[in-house]
């Protein structure tokens, strides 16, 4: 008796190991690897970062500013802590990356950073800066492919276009696209870094008191800028390119004005991060 229990128990044992084993690979299959993480932006409340901005529009003179990003706060509203930005600058004055960040809530999730708020730009002869709003806009993923499409938002605002003290209302229709960028051992005084890329394409037309509709700003590509990332540092680059060009201002007898071209850069000069 001893011995046919002894068998059956070991029998019964080998049987689910092995039934075992075959529903973890039917059911499950193989697992899936981890991705591969890199702190490409560390957030703690208090980190800080110095940089020089420079802003060239045209024929005027080269800008020179000095701004600090400093995280400021931080929130629990999901999972993952959301973090808060300030800038020493107004929104005119800032670069492309505090533009960005002081705005709203930036989250790190893994191997992605995801922002909600608006995105501010300022260009030539808008009365006010264009604030476009961003929900869970992935500004970068490090597991994506160079050119994979991270972010895309398209929508339509109100926005004033001042000339020689003329304030037309001008309806603008925007299309913007945030793509991952390439991957770098080096660049500069950094190593492993990581870019991502935003362009936005703009057109606007008005309503003139005769009723009809006319356009102002032609559909085109007016902003292209490019972040640098850096392991364990943050963003430590970034570079803007614009091109703006109005039309139909005779309609309102007021000269036409030729394409404002310029560009704008915000490098790191120091930082403090925990």
């Amino acid at each position: 008796m001893k011995i046919k229990y002894f068998l059956s128990f070991s029998l019964l044992l080998i049987a689910s190991v092995f039934l075992s084993s075959c529903s973890s690979d039917d059911d499950f299959g193989e697992a899936i690897p981890k991705e591969q993480v890199v702190n490409y932006f560390p957030l703690s409340t208090g980190n800080e970062w110095e940089y020089f901005n420079q802003e060239k529009v045209a024929d005027n003179p080269l800008v020179k500013e000095t701004e600090w990003l400093r995280v400021s706060d931080s929130i629990q509203e999901y999972d993952t802590p959301g973090f808060l930005f300030s800038s020493n600058l107004n929104t005119e004055k800032q670069g492309a990356s505090s533009n960005f960040l002081t705005r709203g809530i930036l989250n790190k999730v893994e191997a992605k950073l995801v922002f909600n708020g608006d995105y501010n730009i300022s260009l030539p002869l808008l009365g006010d800066s264009l604030a476009i709003p961003l929900e869970n806009a992935l500004i970068l993923h490090q597991n994506k492919p160079e050119e994979y499409v991270l972010y895309r938002s398209k929508g339509t605002l109100l926005q004033n276009l001042t000339i020689e003290n003329s304030k037309i209302p001008v309806r603008f229709a925007y299309d913007l696209k945030i793509i991952q960028g390439k991957e770098l051992k080096e660049k500069g005084d950094f190593e492993q870094v990581i870019t991502s890329h935003l362009s936005l394409t703009l057109s606007g037309s008005t309503i003139l008191p005769s009723g009809e509709t006319i356009e102002i700003l032609p559909k085109s590509e007016v902003l292209n800028t490019d972040f640098f990332f850096a392991k364990d540092v943050g963003i430590f680059l970034n570079k803007t390119d614009f091109s703006v060009k109005f039309k139909n201002l005779s309609a309102f007898s007021l000269p036409e004005i030729p394409t404002i071209k310029g560009w704008k850069s915000q490098e790191l000069k120091n930082f403090r991060v925990k």
